[in-house]
C-alpha cells in the first residue's frame, strides 16, 4: 500500500520525486535493506510503466509539460531565508520544537531516529524547492506541515508522559497545563475560520451582475485569470495567463514566439471586444504595455471589497472595451 500511495503522490506533484531517496532510507531503517530494495524496485517499475503510458497517450508531451517546462520556471529571490524564517520559524515554531523533542527521544533507537530524520529532511528539501520556484505558494507547504504535526503530537505525548511521572502534584499538573497551552498557541497562531470567506449578499450581487454583463457583451471576450467567468457567461475561453506564460518560458523558442505573436495580434487587433483584467501588467508576458491597448478602460460597477474581501487573492477589477484607436483610461482604481 505504501508503494501505491507514494506512486499516486509522484503523479500528483512531480516534486515528490525528491522524496524517493529519503523514503528508501526510512524503509531501510525500519524494515531492513532487502525490504527497501524490493520497495524501491517495485516503485520504479510501476512509476516507469505509468509514465510510459502517459507519455504514449499524450503523444510525447507528458514529460515536456510535467518536467521540462517546469524546469524552466525561475527561482524566486530570497526564498531560502524566507522559507526558514517565515514558513518555519514564524509559521510553526512550536511544532518544530516538539518535533525536535520527538527525534531526541527516539535517539535511544538510532535506526528509528535516522528514519524520522530522513523523512523530515526529504520533506524540508521538497518544500524548500517547491516554494523557491515561481508559482510555489503556501499550498506546497501542506505535506511538510502535516509531517511536522505528526512528529509534534508525538513529541507532545512524550513530554506529557515525563510530566505525569513527576513526584509532586504541583509540578505534575503545572507542567501539563504549560505544555498544553504551549502546544495550543501554535494551533491558534494558524487558526483560520473558513466561514469568513463565504460570499456576502453584495459579493453575490456583484458576481451575478458581472456574469450577466459578460453574457451580453458583443463578440469575443478574454479573462486571462478567471476562465470560469467565461464559462458562466456562455462565452468561449482565451488562454489562461499561467498556461500561456508556462508555454512561452518553457517551450521551444520558435513555438514561444509564435504564441506570443498570435496573442499580440489578437489583443492589438481587436479580436477580443472585451477584456476583464486584474492588473495593468496583465499582458507583460507578451511584451504588451497597458498603454498599448486600444481599449476604453473602466472600473467594475461593484464595491471595492467585492470578491475575496478577506483574502489577498486575485480578483477582476478592470473592464476594457475595444475602441480601435488608443487607450482611454476612465478608471478610478489604478
Amino acid at each position: 500500500m505504501a508503494v501505491f500511495a507514494l506512486l499516486l503522490a509522484i503523479f500528483s506533484k512531480q516534486t515528490t520525486l525528491i522524496l524517493l531517496p529519503f523514503f528508501l532510507v526510512a524503509v531501510w531503517c525500519w524494515a531492513g535493506f532487502s525490504e527497501a530494495l524490493k520497495f524501491g524496485l517495485l516503485l520504479a517499475v510501476l512509476a516507469l510503466a505509468v509514465a510510459g503510458v502517459l507519455q504514449w497517450q499524450t503523444g510525447g508531451y507528458f514529460y515536456f509539460y510535467t518536467m521540462q517546462m517546469a524546469g524552466e520556471h525561475r527561482f524566486n529571490q530570497g526564498i531560502p531565508l524566507n522559507f526558514l524564517h517565515g514558513d518555519l520559524m514564524l509559521g510553526v515554531p512550536v511544532y518544530l520544537l516538539l518535533s525536535v523533542v520527538f527525534v531526541l527521544y527516539r535517539l535511544s533507537v538510532k535506526r528509528d531516529a535516522l528514519a524520522w530524520l530522513s523523512l523530515l529532511s526529504g520533506f524540508l528539501l521538497m518544500s524548500l524547492l517547491s516554494r523557491w520556484y515561481s508559482g510555489g505558494f503556501y499550498n506546497v507547504l501542506i505535506p511538510l506541515h502535516q509531517l511536522l504535526l505528526i512528529m509534534a503530537v508525538s513529541g507532545f505525548y512524550v513530554l506529557l508522559e515525563k510530566a505525569a511521572a513527576l513526584k509532586f502534584a504541583v509540578l505534575r499538573y503545572g507542567l501539563t497545563i504549560f505544555l498544553s497551552v504551549f502546544f495550543a498557541l501554535n494551533i491558534l497562531h494558524g487558526w483560520s475560520d473558513p466561514s469568513r470567506q463565504i460570499p456576502t449578499v453584495a459579493d453575490r450581487a456583484c458576481g451575478d451582475a458581472l456574469v450577466k454583463r459578460l453574457a451580453g457583451a458583443n463578440g469575443e471576450i478574454c479573462i486571462p485569470r478567471h476562465s470560469y467567468l467565461s464559462f458562466l457567461a456562455g462565452k468561449s475561453f482565451c488562454a489562461h495567463e499561467a498556461f500561456a506564460v508556462d508555454l512561452i518560458h518553457g517551450s521551444d523558442p520558435e513555438l514561444a514566439v509564435s504564441i506570443a505573436t498570435a496573442m499580440r495580434d489578437r489583443l492589438l487587433g481587436g479580436h477580443y471586444n472585451v477584456l476583464l483584467l486584474d492588473t495593468q501588467a496583465q499582458f507583460s508576458s507578451y511584451n504588451i504595455g497597458f498603454d498599448q491597448l486600444r481599449y476604453t478602460a473602466t472600473d467594475l460597477d461593484c464595491p471595492a471589497d467585492a470578491f475575496y474581501p478577506l483574502v489577498a487573492g486575485q480578483r477582476p477589477l478592470h473592464w476594457l472595451e475595444y475602441n480601435g484607436e488608443q487607450l482611454k483610461d476612465l478608471r478610478a482604481i489604478r
